[in-house]
């Protein structure tokens, strides 16, 4: 779960009735009278296999977070402008490998994540990404 920077909203991963998981973002504002849309949930991402790590960009402009990638069979980061109706885009620059854990720096120029290589690989463990 993670606040949005100005803490209006609130984005996490929500267990569905039907047994999905979905990535949902709400409004913890009050909605005015000539704004009647605000306030509700919405689901940006419905899925079985979406980790419940989600990480805000400092700006607000971006959440990113975690989901299995059938493209290729891995858990890739995929991210969102939660400002509008969007479908979320793989995180370019990414390793192709399961990642996991991801965070921004304070001024929103580094996304670090954990990259979990194959065992028989001689791979680093961690990652980053600089924007």
């Amino acid at each position: 779960m993670a606040w949005s920077p100005d803490s209006r909203l609130l984005c996490g991963v929500v267990q569905l009735r039907n047994g999905q998981t979905a990535v949902a973002v709400q409004s913890l504002q009050l909605p005015e009278a000539d704004d009647a849309n605000r306030g509700g949930i919405r689901l940006v991402s419905v899925g079985r296999e979406i980790n419940r790590d989600v990480a805000w960009h400092p700006s607000g402009n971006s959440i990113v977070f975690t989901a299995f990638s059938a493209a290729i069979g891995r858990f890739q980061m995929f991210e969102f402008d939660p400002s509008i109706d969007s479908i979320p885009s793989a995180v370019a620059g990414q390793t192709a490998t399961n990642n996991f854990d991801q965070c921004w720096s304070a001024d929103g120029k580094t996304l670090v994540y954990v990259a979990h290589f194959n065992v028989d690989e001689a791979e680093p463990s961690d990652a980053a990404d600089s924007r």
